[in-house]
């Protein structure tokens, strides 16, 4: 089973768009207009999901939705200077700074610095061996703001490639309820490249569910400004709705190509018609003066 690419790059056309026309009427004081906003994708299952799972799936993108300037947070197990210095050493550009799971409940344990922890990075990242432990030293504004951690191997080989693997990919928190939601993207990016991050990171979440496709029963894109626009439906009724855009798109399409084929193959023959009839016609003769 696979997703309908037409309808996946129609549906990510439209909602950058008006993304785009929503962000140009906003008020020029607003402080936040045109600032980049992640696209999500929302999965909705036929069936509850009754297995429990604290740690989530990574899925990987095509195209990174966190670039060079990203600003990334690393909670870590170790508490020792040195071994923040040695993190920050690696030369992964967009870990800004790294906190241990000991200063996190000390030094940020009052509000005002938990918001300041929180609205100052993009994406947080987690030594996955104090993964447990972090809900509770957050709170429940990390929660709310869907920016809990993903997890990361801090003993492995390559360390540098572990980080900056996990920063390229997003992660799949299977719940207990039948809806999920899973970045996909930026309003930054492409049609095409956030067509091909929500194709990739479908896949590998079908996997990932109970029963793959035959569970799933709905998938969305949208903003967190935006409506739900839909790519997948798996009741027949919603589905042929759904495929109906898609087929009057590549219709349109493909008239369009057509008239243009059919256009430029007109133009190249009166061309071809007149330069023929400039070599028939016979030269143009001089007229004699006649004598006065």
């Amino acid at each position: 089973m696979s997703l309908n690419h037409e309808l996946v790059l129609q549906a990510s056309k439209a909602l950058l768009k008006h993304t785009k026309q929503r962000s140009e009427k906003e008020d020029s004081t607003n402080l936040f207009a045109g600032e980049k906003e992640t696209v999500i994708l929302q999965l909705g299952l036929k069936k509850f999901n009754n297995r429990s799972r604290h740690k989530p799936y990574r899925v990987p993108l095509r195209t990174a939705i966190y670039d060079a300037d990203s600003q990334v947070c690393l909670f870590t197990k170790d508490d020792s200077k040195e071994y923040a210095a040695k993190i920050l050493a690696l030369g992964v550009p967009q870990i800004k700074e790294v906190i241990s799971i000991k200063k996190l409940k000390h030094d940020h344990k009052a509000y005002e610095a938990k918001r300041r922890v929180l609205t100052s990075y993009d994406l947080f990242l987690t030594d996955d061996r104090i993964l447990n432990s972090l809900p509770k030293a957050l709170g429940t504004k990390f929660f709310q703001r869907k920016k809990l951690p993903f997890p990361v191997n801090l003993d492995a080989a390559d360390l540098k490639k572990e980080l900056t693997k996990a920063i390229g990919s997003t992660f799949y928190a299977p719940t207990t309820g039948t809806t999920s939601v899973v970045r996909v993207g930026s309003t930054e990016m492409t049609p095409e490249q956030l067509a091909k991050n929500v194709e990739c990171a479908v896949e590998a979440i079908a996997a990932r569910v109970p029963k793959g496709w035959k569970n799933v029963q709905s998938l969305h894109i949208k903003t967190g400004k935006s409506l739900a626009l839909p790519i997948y439906n798996s009741l027949p009724e919603e589905a042929e709705a759904i495929a109906r855009i898609a087929s009057t798109s590549s219709a349109k399409k493909a008239v369009k190509e057509e008239e243009e084929s059919e256009a430029e193959e007109e133009d190249a023959s009166e061309e071809s018609e007149e330069e023929e009839e400039e070599q028939q016609q016979p030269p143009a003769k001089k007229l004699r003066k006649s004598p006065l």
